[in-house]
């Protein structure tokens, strides 16, 4: 039996299961161990001298056997130890049962208590108006409490009073509600099975959808798109409208998608394509390409008073006023932006005319170009600079170099309204050449991104550029004198530096769909 060989046998709960311990009462050499999904089996093997250890004996052909004992344990004896530990964790129950003997941390305020048959609610309540806790006890909680403790933590002694009562509690926020344990299974069960339930509900709603939309005869509808891709929306109709059952395909010369399925299908179909097939908004462009002397940047007056700082701050005072809280560092160009606030266009342009007027500014150009949302505007001027070259026979022949000013807007306008442009300038400047050269062009570019609001000017500065010219004046007879004819002849070099200035004013324009279009005129 069990016991000739391991007298006392000790079982205890740990947190990976059960630990079975025993001691041998004779000295053993070796043991194999076998497991399988329900249990482990342990063989043991003695030494040969042990005296209940059966001698070795032969077999036919001279093989020798050591004799093996196989300590296969009581299996009724092992049971009835298993049982008188109760359920493992988890099995047979609804929660988990705490072992025994795992070591839980505590982290209350220890506290003192002395209790003789005290009254388990008012025992409860005690704890919870030492701690400042929240909580509910239920009717059927009843008993009697007799405990002595010295400086034990309060979570450890409200924890152990809950076990000795066979209670349990559950948390709501800062609430902990307290009851009997079969009651929180019950409550437990119950919600499980609720949400089963609802469970069940809405899969049998969504079958009963799916029927709906396959409810009826198969009809044939006729879907006109006006802006949108005709091919996407036919694939996206196919993916997720379209039955097993139905049919689509597309007619390209008159953009029409014919669809083949149950009404309710079809009705889905058309509200998707009033959806998504909507016109793609456009914007206006508004620029002005001003050319502005330095001399009169700082001699404007009050009405425009405009200063210029090499670090690119640039200011309208007192109607007119850029902000520029950032600073584009652009290597030649030397470019910086502002945003002109507190003016109308029609203000920008009075003011600009007047300069105009007073031969204090020239605008080179002034045009409004339209452009889809996310496409590419250009607006360019330039001169065509002619110079004589000798072409293979060596004639003489005119040939022309193109330098311009290239501009070239991106506007995507964004979610809430906004514009994101993406700007790109080239500035071509011609040098001096000789005669029979090709005149030698110095380009400049630069590319920056802004974000700016509906109809917010945006100003765009800091292209320089530099003219000369000379002028060689005289008095007839008297300048060819020799030696005294320098005294009647003059020669005067000018020399102005200009800035260009560009102000863009992007103007969303929204295009009412055909749809909305008819839906207004039915009202």
């Amino acid at each position: 039996t069990l016991s000739r060989f391991i007298p006392r046998i000790k079982l205890e709960r740990q947190d990976s299961g059960i630990l079975v311990a025993g001691r041998l009462t004779r000295s053993w050499s070796s043991y194999v161990s076998k497991k399988d999904d329900k249990c482990i089996q342990i063989e043991i093997r003695f030494k040969n001298d042990d005296p209940l250890v059966p001698q070795a004996t032969s077999e036919p052909g001279g093989a020798s056997l050591t004799p093996v004992v196989d300590l296969k344990p009581d299996i009724q004896e092992l049971e009835n130890l298993l049982k008188s530990l109760g359920p493992l964790p988890g099995e047979g129950s609804t929660e988990a049962i705490e072992s025994p003997f795992a070591r839980k941390i505590y982290t209350g305020k220890p506290i003192s208590l002395d209790l003789v048959d005290a009254n388990l609610k008012n025992v409860i309540r005690l704890l919870a108006e030492i701690v400042n806790m929240n909580i509910i006890i239920d009717q059927d909680v009843k008993g009697s409490v007799t405990l002595r403790v010295e400086n034990v933590p309060w979570d450890q002694i409200f924890d152990m009073i809950l076990k000795a009562n066979d209670l349990g509690m559950e948390k709501h926020g800062n609430v902990i509600r307290v009851a009997r344990k079969d009651k929180l299974r019950k409550e437990l069960e119950e919600q499980e099975k609720l949400i089963e339930k609802r469970k069940d509900l809405i899969e049998k709603q969504a079958e009963l959808s799916r029927k709906r939309r396959n409810m009826g005869p198969m009809e044939t509808a006729y879907l006109v798109v006006n802006y949108g891709d005709i091919e996407k929306l036919k694939d996206q109709i196919d993916e997720a409208i379209k039955s097993d059952d139905g049919k689509i395909d597309v007619d390209t010369r008159t953009r029409t998608i014919i669809f083949t399925d149950y009404r309710p299908r079809i009705e889905e179909a058309k509200k998707l394509i009033a959806a998504l097939d909507k016109p793609t908004d456009q914007v206006l462009l508004d620029a002005k390409i001003v050319e502005i002397a330095r001399s009169y940047l700082k001699s404007l007056g009050v009405t425009w008073s405009f200063s210029y700082e090499n670090q690119g701050n640039h200011r309208f005072r007192p109607h007119f006023e850029i902000n520029t809280p950032v600073t584009t560092n652009t290597g030649i160009l030397g470019l910086t932006w502002g945003l002109l606030k507190g003016q109308s266009a029609f203000n920008l342009d009075f003011m600009l005319k007047a300069g105009v007027n007073k031969s204090l500014a020239k605008i080179i150009s002034a045009p409004k170009v339209h452009t889809m949302n996310n496409s590419e505007a250009t607006i360019s001027q330039g001169v065509d600079i002619p110079y004589k070259t000798l072409d293979e026979a060596g004639n003489t022949i005119t040939e022309f170099k193109r330098a311009e000013l290239r501009m070239t807007v991106t506007p995507i306008i964004t979610p809430d309204g906004r514009v994101d442009m993406k700007i790109s300038i080239k500035k071509d400047s011609p040098m001096t050449w000789e005669a029979g050269e090709e005149p030698p062009i110095r380009t400049s570019d630069i590319k920056t991104e802004l974000l700016v609001d509906d109809g917010a000017v945006v100003v765009l500065g800091g292209i320089l550029e530099k003219d000369e010219s000379q002028t060689r004046s005289s008095v007839p007879g008297l300048a060819s004198i020799p030696i005294f004819g320098n005294l009647f002849r003059n020669r005067s070099i000018q020399s102005e530096n200009k800035e260009l200035f560009i102000f863009i004013r992007p103007k969303i324009i929204e295009l009412p769909s055909i749809h909305a279009m008819t839906e207004n005129n039915n009202r």
